[in-house]
């Protein structure tokens, strides 16, 4: 296995889904919360040969993932999404600050970041509650699951168990 010199930064890109669970992406928000534990704890092992560990938390940033991943032309709506060329930018701040973790994204996910982390019982009310259900009603519409403004979202009806829209 390869040693990394003493000074050496271990830079590992996770996700705000590291932090709180995001709907209608159960798995990959497991995937990442995995990555947090594992270098969470590999950062206090490695604090003896003088090897840094930075977990970097991007939220949404402008992508052509979804096209590239499943075909489909990508919703990023840059008014909605961080800038790719920005995130990278914070990205460098971070590790030359030598921060432990850092939390990337443009309002409001990098509010209701702080909020699951300090206050997760309201979190939780906030997902199970209307955030949660626009997110889940934008996955079935086949919209931009970012657009808090989509008047689409809020022509429909709450969903039930009765009416499952999508």
């Amino acid at each position: 296995a390869p040693r990394l010199a003493p000074g050496s930064k271990l830079v590992v890109t996770s996700s705000v889904s590291g932090i709180i669970g995001t709907p209608v992406a159960s798995s990959y928000s497991a995937s990442k919360f995995a990555l947090h534990g594992y270098f969470n704890a590999l950062r206090t092992e490695l604090v003896s040969s003088g090897v840094d560990v930075v977990l970097v938390c991007p939220g949404p940033v402008v992508s052509d993932l979804p096209s590239a991943v499943v075909g489909k032309q990508s919703l990023d709506d840059p008014r909605t999404k961080m800038p790719t060329a920005r995130c990278a930018e914070l990205i460098a701040v971070a590790i030359k600050a030598n921060l432990p973790q850092v939390w990337i994204s443009k309002q409001p996910e990098l509010t209701f970041t702080y909020i699951a982390q300090y206050l997760p019982a309201l979190a939780v009310k906030l997902t199970n509650g209307p955030l949660g259900q626009r997110r889940v009603r934008a996955y079935r519409l086949g919209v931009d699951l970012f657009d808090y403004t989509s008047a689409t979202l809020d022509s429909r009806p709450p969903i039930s168990e009765g009416n499952v829209q999508g």
